[in-house]
């Protein structure tokens, strides 16, 4: 699951949102930086409000993500999203073509999300973008016991860009996948990957769910 997936539940419980896009923040900007489970549930019974909320939304992710990525349609789409990079690019990264797998129908499905109520993007980004920043880094180096020295600096990123909107768009989720790739440093794409994109969006237009039945 993505960003969104994971948050448009709660964004009447901003904190907890925010804590549900924390091990994803984490994994981009401070790589050394964890917030698994078992260092989470200490907190979540925590004094302070905030900080519980916040462990609440972390083990959220945590849990979103052990139920999604066993369903039966996730798997699936693995296999076949892997088969397909493999057709058209046979010599492509060895560990490219399992990521694209991977994220492929997670980004796709939070573009399925968004067009779903219209709105509820420009919410979400709102509601990220009054949260105290430097009261969530402090919880994370809490939890974590290290500092989360470039949360800030992704946050702006993250606000800045928006790019969970350019998901609905082939074109920009290619770039936007290319730019992960780039952050792996796993380059170059596969050959004709971006010609795939029409047909896995229709792939996982139609399991969208099967692989959100746990949610409903």
């Amino acid at each position: 699951m993505n960003y969104f997936a994971h948050g448009y539940r709660f964004l009447d419980d901003p904190y907890f949102m925010v804590g549900t896009a924390l091990p994803d923040w984490l994994g981009v900007a401070n790589r050394n930086v964890r917030v698994p489970p078992i260092r989470v549930r200490p907190w979540v019974d925590a004094v302070d409000p905030i900080t519980a909320t916040i462990a609440r939304g972390i083990l959220q992710h945590h849990d979103d993500d052990a139920e999604f990525h066993v369903t039966r349609d996730f798997a699936e789409l693995n296999i076949r999203f892997a088969k397909e990079i493999k057709r058209h690019d046979p010599d492509a990264h060895e560990m490219v073509t399992p990521l694209l797998a991977h994220i492929v129908p997670e980004l796709i499905l939070d573009a399925l999300l968004i067009d779903e109520v219209p709105g509820l993007i420009d919410q979400y980004y709102r509601i990220m973008s009054e949260i105290d920043l430097a009261m969530v880094s402090s919880v994370v180096e809490q939890i974590s016991g290290r500092e989360p020295t470039d949360l800030a600096r992704f946050h702006a990123i993250f606000m800045h860009e928006q790019f969970l909107r350019d998901y609905a768009d082939d074109e920009r989720l290619y770039y936007r996948l290319t730019q992960i790739i780039k952050r792996v440093n796993w380059g170059p794409m596969p050959n004709g990957f971006e010609g795939l994109l029409p047909e896995m969006r229709k792939e996982v237009t139609k399991r969208r769910f099967g692989l959100l039945h746990f949610l409903e």
